[in-house]
């Protein structure tokens, strides 16, 4: 597939498979998604995006009570990328 437009310079990728586990590495486990995308015009070649679920305390600063967040701070699961791979086979 290719689009047509000056804006769009770069090959179109199509999700292919979405893969989950958890990678242990010595005493830590790590909750981990893996994204396989291919090349809708080479069909021998792939990229890949790594995420990794790490928890994060998140402080709001809105909406706000006399000058400090009115809410306090509460834990989230996140997604985080460890950055997009590109392969061929």
């Amino acid at each position: 597939m290719k689009i047509q437009h000056p804006a769009i310079t770069s090959p179109v990728f199509e999700l292919v498979k979405i893969v989950e586990v958890d990678l242990s590495l010595s005493d830590e486990t790590w909750p981990t998604r893996i994204e396989i995308f291919r090349d809708t015009e080479r069909v021998d070649f792939f990229r890949c995006h790594v995420w990794q679920l790490e928890p994060f305390r998140i402080q709001f600063t809105f909406p706000q009570e006399q000058g400090q967040p009115a809410h306090s701070p509460s834990d989230h699961l996140l997604m985080v990328e460890w950055g997009g791979r590109n392969f061929g086979l």
